[in-house]
């Protein structure tokens, strides 16, 4: 990287950013529009296909990509949709899953070419959101 030229470097960081920004934006539609809440409990939940847009975006573009959009998507959406008090459990919650499924996916230089590591990424990432937002309400609500 030390010889590539300054304009190469410039130019694969700014493809890097604008990739990560339209998964960002793709991860946060999904959730946004692409979703129904749940009749449980005071505000319920929400079944939404922004989960999906993470581990194709992990899979075909590796861990850092697939964390930041996850995290960064799916926090916007909690900010402008009415779970402010989420924010940072979803931040920290879906940046790891979407680290989990692009590390798994991207072992041993796969880059996601592999179905049976893609379906194993998706399964093990599934208990550690699921443990952190778990954590998180329990600090939320205290119980």
């Amino acid at each position: 990287m030390e010889n590539t030229p300054t304009y190469l470097r410039t130019r694969k960081k700014t493809q890097d950013l604008i990739i990560t920004s339209m998964l960002i934006a793709l991860i946060f539609i999904s959730t946004a529009f692409l979703n129904f809440r749940l009749p449980i409990a005071a505000n319920g939940g929400l079944v939404h296909m922004g989960t999906a847009m993470l581990f194709i975006s992990s899979i075909l573009f590796g861990p850092k990509k697939g964390a930041f959009a996850g995290a960064i998507g799916m926090g916007l959406f909690d900010m402008v949709g009415g779970w402010l008090l989420w924010t940072p459990i979803t931040i920290i919650a879906r940046g790891l899953q979407g680290y989990i499924v692009g590390k798994i996916a991207w072992f041993q230089g796969r880059k996601g070419n592999s179905i049976a590591l893609n379906i194993t990424a998706t399964i093990v990432s599934v208990p550690f959101m699921i443990a952190i937002y778990y954590i998180g309400e329990s600090i939320l609500y205290g119980n």
